[in-house]
């Protein structure tokens, strides 16, 4: 699925800003990332400022998805000698792709530097910026420089406009130096990516003595786009197996039965035929009980979801691909938290 946070290369990747920024990790060294680092000269010093390693997909507007490093900073090298106290690192970035932290750092392992945000960040609402301040000298070595990281771009704000360019310009005696970290295409366009949202009727199943439970009746699947709800995607349906005896999901001709799993009844319905964009898909339910009366000894609430593990890695993650209901009173405990009187 695509997802604006970077997750383990070896899980699949999710598209959405989870996401669609749970994003593909990257090495910024894999050409995956545009940047130029020119090396700037004060006194014999040289510094350099490469991107850090750690990368996410964003999906944009332009109808592409676009690599950027997960850090506002990245590796500052410094070489030749020290970097002298008072320089200053001037740094502009992406509003909607990235959020300052309350204060800068300049680490290396374990070790912190001295420095601070001359003045509090600043957002025009397209561009942030802030210049950062060295409060002692940095001496020779490689340091990461954080001034915060990409957003949690989340349904439904996980496309975004093509972000600009990440700027750091230093300010050393010989001059200012800048140094610009592009965005790079992926290849991949947005016109790929799909993403449902699931809704739940439900009743109320209630007995003797102010108990009840929550049967699903219908879910609707609600396609958000851009493309359509691939054909396979699968809606899965649980319910607890000691208060149902039956479960069938989809239409009546063409429904799946429930089987015994445990503590649950579950069926799973694959939907044949994709759902377009900006669609919702509505598919029957039907779950029948046991004679109910008095506490239950134990009960699984239901669980509702749509998955597609064929077509994970151009999902747009909404956050609402399940569905359930907790607040069924089915012993005198939940019967205090959620009872709605006798029948």
């Amino acid at each position: 699925m695509y997802s604006s946070t970077s997750q383990d290369a070896s899980q699949p990747m999710r598209m959405s800003r989870r996401s669609l920024i749970c994003g593909l990790g990257l090495r910024a060294g894999a050409a995956l990332l545009v940047s130029t680092a020119p090396q700037a000269h004060a006194a014999g010093v040289e510094v350099s400022l490469t991107p850090g390693e750690e990368a996410t997909e964003v999906a944009t507007t332009a109808g592409t998805t676009m690599t950027v490093p997960v850090l506002l900073g990245g590796t500052l090298t410094v070489a030749g000698g020290s970097l002298p106290a008072g320089t200053r690192m001037a740094l502009t970035w992406s509003s909607a792709l990235y959020a300052a932290e309350e204060a800068p750092a300049i680490t290396r392992d374990d070790e912190a530097f001295d420095c601070a945000f001359e003045a509090e960040p600043a957002d025009d609402g397209t561009t942030g910026s802030a210049t950062v301040l060295l409060g002692a000298q940095l001496p020779e070595g490689e340091f990461t420089l954080a001034l915060g990281s990409v957003r949690a771009l989340t349904y439904p704000d996980d496309i975004i406009a093509p972000p600009a360019a990440t700027t750091v310009t230093l300010a050393l005696p010989d001059g200012d130096r800048e140094v610009t970290q592009e965005p790079a295409d992926t290849g991949t366009s947005t016109d790929l990516l799909w993403g449902a949202t699931i809704g739940v009727t439900w009743t109320a199943l209630r007995w003797a003595d102010g108990f009840h439970l929550w049967k699903p009746d219908t879910v609707a699947l609600h396609s958000v786009g851009p493309s359509s709800v691939p054909a396979g995607t699968v809606i899965d349906v649980q319910v607890d197996a000691g208060a149902f005896t039956d479960l069938a999901v989809g239409p009546e001709d063409a429904a799946a039965s429930g089987s015994i799993q445990g503590t649950v009844l579950r069926a799973s319905y694959p939907i044949p035929e994709p759902v377009a964009a900006d669609t919702i898909l509505v598919i029957p339910i039907v779950a029948k009980t046991v004679e109910l009366s008095g506490e239950l000894a134990s009960y699984e609430p239901p669980l509702l979801a749509l998955t597609n593990a064929d077509a994970s890695q151009t999902q747009r993650l909404t956050g609402l691909e399940t569905a359930t209901r907790e607040d069924n009173a089915v012993d005198a405990a939940s019967k205090v938290l959620y009872g709605m009187g006798e029948e």
